[in-house]
């Protein structure tokens, strides 16, 4: 009793206040904030200010991690066979278990290196089960994100913005004062969490989270114990994770429990000595396996923190039974009619050592995609991947699409040949078709014809060329962050069927008419670099993968036509660059910018202007793909008109906007977007586009606004599926 006395002595005077209020049961003066919220945030700023102390206090540290996982799927339908992999449980039992002993190395700021030693269980969905496990047990609950940050943990910087914190008791525990913390988000928002957390007095460190949220497709419970000893103090010691998913009528409960064993705990004796990390990240959050399947029951008895339960026993039992009935004629026919069914609706996956395929699925309603400019657009993707134990690899990834709207297949067939992994050295060869475009000739004499009117793609309807390509190029990394590329470009243009136009004031010339029969050839090597300055990296697979930089991005083409080569006809100069950067601004919100101009230059010949980083896009890409180069309402013809342009892009993205204030949708939205487009060209001097979209796991939307020298042109939206990308 003395040392708890003791204990609330050291307790601010805000504390006191709190404490001589319950003991009088009299209000005290809070100008407007509970007292028991005043309370809360005076511990919870304490525990923020010494965050990057605590997380920089263990400096080094080697231990091994029991992880135990258990699905069980209580509701499915026919969904849930032929939907794609994002369900996170055994498609063929219903209740599963899975055990895994890891090693892990951890290494000062944040480098994990994680090993899978043993393993055991009834799931054939091993890897992606542990893979998921994984990336929730390895949260740093004193890091300002969370899960790929997707998560604004309560312990951030501004916490204050985003989460109402209330005092709920304060209990001893081993000779150390706990608070127990009650955190609600104060927005109705997928990126918060809600919960409960236990703070350690004068130490300022917490002893147990208990927190829930939703991520991606899953409702979480997050339930940790962190060491109190003087050795493992910081360091999660027991993990409890619940992962739920109901979703299209199914339901599947999964639950995770780890208990780490630390050894060869080394401090950082000078806190506030941070250590530089260096631009090679290969060992951040790295996962391999080494995995053995042990199903030695002394091996699991002998090792396991704690017996299996009676209905963990169960599962391993019935997983038995059914293995020895799998050989039943009548089962196998069933298995083989599900797998062709969900082969044609949903992605199929297929590997074999080295070897991967995937296929998007012949009938698979995410590869639907709408816009107002060119209406449902359905697509259909194939990647063939083999590996080679030295980190080189042969890609080969086809796709192909129709636009309903414009009646038109486009399609492209790239192989890649990764031979120095290292280096980033790759030979690609693609063969493809991009939009119908014109040439040069054809747009010099519109523009005189249409010198006096109103200069309108959609009446004069300029599909006068089909153009078919052949590109092989060789990038080559010269030093981090820099990549030269050096390829040859064979375009082909083939008139299509002429077309009238719809104005019946305009009427084309017969020598415009006879600009649209011959053919056009176009032989180009390409020069290129794209420069990154202090990129950060690792190697995966010895192979070189970039990850981020905090610097921007440039890029620079230089492409010259040939005449006379391989019936070549064209002679010309393109030269084509950019800049483009994302800023981090900190709580989930970031901005980005990109600038690029292009100019045809010394054209002694006809050329078709056709741009590599000025051209539309037939087929929809991931949100989280760079942005640039394309504007949403923009005709296709217009990408062609000009031998020259300058575009910029603005984008700022925030989980918390708009729809913060309507919080029956904001629950379900991960982020929106603010679009700004501005466009400069000699035959259209001004264009801008003005967006707003939104999105999740599942989907993305967005409304897109044009204007013309400052007025209203046009209106449209777009709807492209996230799930798979």
């Amino acid at each position: 009793m003395i040392i708890f006395q003791k204990k609330f002595f050291r307790l601010s005077k805000t504390g006191l206040s709190f404490l001589f209020g319950l003991f009088l049961c009299c209000p005290i003066p809070t100008f407007g904030v509970d007292i028991k919220e005043q309370y809360a945030g005076s511990i919870i700023q304490k525990v923020i200010d010494q965050a990057e102390l605590h997380k920089g206090y263990i400096d080094e540290y080697e231990a091994q991690a029991y992880i135990k996982g258990i699905s069980n799927t209580l509701k499915k339908n026919i969904l849930f066979r032929i939907a794609p992999d994002f369900f996170a449980a055994d498609k063929k039992n219903n209740q599963t278990i899975l055990e895994t002993f890891v090693d892990v190395h951890y290494k000062s700021p944040n480098i994990f290196y994680q090993k899978i030693k043993a393993a055991k269980g009834t799931t054939s969905n091993t890897d992606d089960l542990q893979a998921l496990a994984i990336k929730f047990l390895n949260v740093n609950v004193y890091n300002p994100t969370a899960l790929d940050e997707e998560i604004l943990m309560p312990l951030s910087r501004n916490a204050f913005k985003y989460y109402r914190f209330s005092h709920l008791s304060t209990n001893d525990s081993l000779g150390f004062l706990i608070h127990k913390i009650k955190v609600e988000p104060q927005i109705n928002s997928q990126k918060l969490i809600s919960g409960t957390i236990s703070v350690i007095d004068s130490l300022w460190i917490l002893s147990s989270m208990d927190i829930h949220g939703k991520w991606d497709f899953y409702d979480f419970n997050f339930v940790s114990n962190f060491g109190l000893t003087h050795n493992n103090v910081c360091l999660p010691v027991k993990t409890n994770l619940w992962i739920k998913i109901n979703i299209l009528g199914n339901n599947i409960e999964n639950q995770y429990f780890s208990e780490i064993k630390y050894t060869n705990i080394i401090k950082n004796e000078k806190l506030t000595d941070r250590k530089h990390l260096g631009y090679d990240l290969t060992n951040y959050f790295n996962i391999k396996s080494d995995l053995k399947v042990n199903t030695d029951s002394t091996f699991w008895e002998n090792n396991r923190p704690a017996p299996l339960s009676i209905y963990e026993k169960n599962i391993y039992e019935t997983y038995t039974q059914k293995s020895e009935l799998a050989t039943d004629s009548s089962s196998l026919k069933t298995k083989k009619s599900w797998d062709v069914t969900r082969g044609i609706i949903s992605p199929k996956n297929f590997n074999y050592e080295d070897t991967k395929f995937r296929y998007s699925g012949l009938l698979n309603p995410l590869k639907l995609a709408y816009s107002g400019l060119d209406g449902f657009v359905y697509w259909q993707q194939l990647k063939l991947f083999h590996n080679f134990e030295s980190g080189e690899a042969i890609s080969f990834s086809p796709d192909i699409g129709f636009v309903f709207k414009r009646k038109e297949i486009f399609f492209t067939l790239p192989l890649n040949w990764l031979y120095q992994p290292k280096k980033m050295g790759e030979i690609s060869l693609s063969i493809g078709n991009r939009n119908n475009s014109y040439n040069s000739k054809v747009i010099e004499e519109i523009n005189k014809e249409l010198k006096d009117s109103t200069f309108n793609f959609n009446d004069l309807n300029l599909e006068y060329y089909r153009h078919y390509y052949t590109a092989l190029n060789n990038r080559y990394e010269l030093f981090n962050g820099f990549l030269f590329d050096f390829g040859i470009d064979y375009h082909f243009y083939q008139p299509s069927i002429f077309k009238k136009t719809n104005n019946p004031d305009i009427v084309l010339k017969s020598d415009l008419k006879e600009l649209i029969n011959s053919d056009y050839i176009s032989f180009s090597p390409t020069l290129g670099f794209t420069y990154t300055p202090k990129q950060y990296y690792r190697i995966n697979k010895n192979r070189k993968e970039y990850i981020s930089s905090k610097y921007p991005t440039f890029s620079f083409e230089y492409s010259r036509g040939i005449p006379d080569i391989i019936n070549s006809n064209s002679n010309y100069e393109r030269i084509e660059g950019d800049i483009q950067q994302r800023i981090n601004l900190g709580l989930l919100r970031s901005f980005r910018y990109y600038a690029g101009a292009g100019i045809f230059t010394n054209t002694k010949s006809v050329y078709f202007a056709d741009f590599n980083k000025f051209a539309k896009r037939n087929f929809p890409r991931s949100w989280d793909d760079q942005m640039g180069g394309v504007f949403h309402l923009l005709d296709g013809a217009w990408y062609n008109a000009s031998d020259s342009y300058v575009q910029a892009h603005l984008m700022y993205e925030s989980p918390f906007f708009l729809l913060r204030f309507f919080k029956r949708i904001s629950k379900e939205v991960l982020r929106e977007r603010i679009y700004l487009g501005q466009l400069f060209t000699p035959v259209l001097p001004s264009y801008t586009e003005m967006g707003y979209a939104f999105g999740n796991y599942i989907f993305s939307a967005g409304i897109f606004v044009g204007f013309e020298k400052g007025k209203y042109h046009n209106f449209g939206f777009k709807l492209d599926f996230e799930i798979g990308k």
